[in-house]
């Protein structure tokens, strides 16, 4: 046996599938074999394999023992020459493992191999090389030194910015994500060290492959895609604390006291540094606009009492200032919050909306308060429309300046190219129609260069796709590997960049549709890398707002509600969590529980309750979750509740 390829998947069944559909392809005609080590994944990775690839040699471990366990699993029972670790989010081309081997074939002093790689959207991952994280590489990363000079050998030692990326290097630290290793150098040095949960173990491997004489070789001959930390979030404080600690076990595992010292203090004040910002990120990142319309909000009422007061000689007391215009602002921008000013994309009309519900909202209160409270309605009438003003003016300078990230036009792509056959076209339309993604209008790209004349539907042939992209002005490309080979779709995806989640590649008869961030497979979807943070939010925000205005009309009525409830010790006990927040009125099916779902409180009720599934639909009631959450609306819960008021007591 030549080639042992070990996978290590944790729930990202749909990138697995088309990692092992382009690992098929890259060993025809060679003696390899691929095992797939799945750490208890929940997402349906177990049955996808059972029913696609049952004579793959599959192992699925009751629980996620780490990457390095993992990956040790699998080279445990791997029979071949070379043993190559990759990531389940990664495509690799026909060559690529052909052109690996022959070249580790020709260095007998090569102990570690790892290639180019891109991103979904092109881009070069600089750890495709790297250098040892000394303390002073570490001190320069950490800094930012070597951003401002990516090309100096010394302060961009971390990623070797100063070495060619077309060109092979000798470098000293491989990528876990393809790291193809001598079987017999793995004898001598020992396997992944599994003090290492995850990162870190293969910068360890790759250091202890250099120590015992050999060399890495970073191989840009060919390239593969790696869509980089799907199963991990890497900008989560767990991250940073999990990344930053391993190289604390590095430091202490191979660099001498002093160096592990400094190294450990570079970086537990990074682990601060990095938590401390990642906060104020989120807070800014969050809540950066809110505070924006409140601050100007506040400013444009006081400025206006102040100009009124003057104009017509009217006496405001500071109270009101100090009370009643805080008080006008947080009416405003809780319509905004709740109004959806905030989600993306952003939608102006959506923003006006909003304030004009918050200014009635006001008069509402204004009209009900005791005349004694009652200052100015001139003032609120006034501030509002000048705050209206003012904060559509900003929406929209902000929308104009490029090198801010804030948009009013953000959409779905209105043009899509699919580079793939006549039929092919017409295949993918179909499923794209079927998946219920956006309607788009589409064109094709013929794969066939030899037609003089195009097929109906098609703009141009793969050799102008740059021309075609541009002059078509497409903002998606979808390319079919059952038309193209995984290698070719690599170098056009190569060529160029687009922005954001611009470059789809369509398998298993494009049935399957993955990017950089999303994936949609017919019949079914995977909504996990779909789903923004601030729908998440709103999410969030509505489901608690209407599981406390629903337990106070549930408490006011309890007296009447309970005869209908069959569990009443169990309801108000139900009540009480509700109102505290360990639970929800509403909530996923339990069912189609999965790790990678994001979090919401247990219910009291399932969003899917009224539908009878047999207990091995697991996969149906999972899919039904990532739709409840995707599509989220108040009146469904309620729809719920109000169907199974008697099961409150559940």
């Amino acid at each position: 046996m030549k080639l042992s390829i070990i996978i290590v998947n944790y729930n990202v069944r749909f990138f697995l599938e088309q990692c092992i559909e382009s690992c098929l392809r890259s060993m025809e005609g060679m003696e390899a074999e691929l095992i797939i080590v799945d750490n208890a994944s929940t997402d349906g990775s177990r049955e996808m394999m059972a029913e696609k690839h049952p004579d793959l040699d599959y192992y699925y471990l009751e629980q996620n023992l780490g990457f390095s366990k993992g990956n040790n699993y699998g080279i445990e029972r791997a029979k071949g020459e070379y043993v190559l670790l990759l990531n389940p989010d990664t495509v690799v081309g026909e060559d690529t493992f052909q052109a690996c081997v022959k070249f580790m074939d020709s260095k007998d002093d090569a102990g570690g191999l790892g290639v180019y790689m891109i991103n979904g959207q092109g881009e070069f991952l600089p750890e495709s090389k790297r250098g040892l994280p000394t303390p002073e590489a570490a001190f320069y990363k950490m800094t930012g030194l070597s951003a401002l000079w990516p090309k100096s050998p010394r302060f961009s030692s971390y990623h070797l910015g100063y070495l060619p990326k077309e060109e092979t290097h000798e470098v000293q630290i491989l990528s876990g994500a393809f790291m193809m290793i001598r079987r017999s150098v793995l004898e001598q040095i020992g396997y992944l060290d599994e003090d290492f949960f995850m990162y870190g173990e293969d910068i360890d491997l790759s250091y202890r492959i250099v120590k015992a004489g050999f060399k890495n070789y970073y191989f840009p001959e060919t390239k593969i895609i790696h869509y980089k930390g799907e199963s991990t979030k890497k900008s989560s404080a767990n991250y940073v604390f999990v990344f930053y600690r391993a190289m604390v076990i590095f430091a202490q595992k191979h660099f001498s006291k002093g160096q592990a010292s400094a190294l450990s203090l570079f970086i537990n004040l990074a682990i601060y540094l990095r938590a401390f910002l990642a906060l104020i990120s989120r807070v800014i990142g969050r809540y950066w606009q809110l505070l924006l319309d409140g601050l100007m909000s506040y400013g444009i009422f006081v400025g206006i009492t102040q100009w009124y007061g003057q104009e017509f000689d009217k006496d405001f007391s500071l109270p009101f200032i100090g009370l009643a215009l805080p008080a006008y602002v947080v009416v405003l921008i809780t319509s905004l919050l709740y109004g959806g000013s905030y989600d993306r994309p952003y939608r102006l009309k959506r923003f006006i909306f909003s304030w004009i519900l918050g200014f009635l909202l006001l008069l509402a209160i204004y009209a009900l308060l005791p005349e004694h409270y009652r200052f100015s309605r001139a003032i609120l009438i006034m501030g509002s429309l000048a705050g209206l003003i003012g904060a559509a003016a900003w929406r929209f300078v902000f929308h104009l300046l490029p090198f801010l990230p804030y948009s009013l036009t953000e959409r779905a792509p209105q043009r899509r190219l699919i580079v793939s056959t006549h039929d092919g076209l017409h295949r993918i339309s179909k499923a794209l129609q079927a998946m219920g993604l956006p309607k788009t209008f589409t064109a094709g790209v013929s794969t066939d260069q030899s037609k003089f004349q195009l097929p109906i539907d098609f703009v141009s042939t793969l050799d102008t796709l740059d021309q075609a992209r541009s002059s078509f002005q497409a903002e998606e490309v979808i390319f079919d590997a059952e038309a193209l080979s995984f290698q070719s779709i690599i170098a056009e995806i190569s060529k160029t960049h687009l922005s954001s989640d611009r470059y789809k590649i369509a398998t298993q008869s494009g049935s399957l549709i993955i990017g950089n961030k999303s994936v949609a497979k017919a019949g079914q979807h995977e909504f996990s890398v779909q789903l923004k943070p601030t729908h998440l939010q709103r999410v969030h925000r509505e489901k608690r707002t209407l599981d406390l205005v629903l337990s106070l009309l549930l408490l006011i009525s309890s007296p009447l509600i309970i005869l209908w409830v069959d569990a009443k010790a169990r309801f108000l006990k139900n009540l009480q969590k509700v109102i505290m927040g360990k639970k929800s009125w509403v909530s996923y099916d339990p069912r189609g529980k999965a790790q990678n779902l994001p979090a919401l409180k247990s219910g009291v009720l399932h969003s899917n309750i009224q539908v009878i599934w047999p207990e091995n639909e697991r996969t149906r009631a999972l899919e039904h979750n990532w739709r409840y959450i995707a599509n989220y609306q108040v009146w469904k819960d309620l729809e719920v509740v109000w169907r199974h008021i008697h099961l409150l007591g559940s």
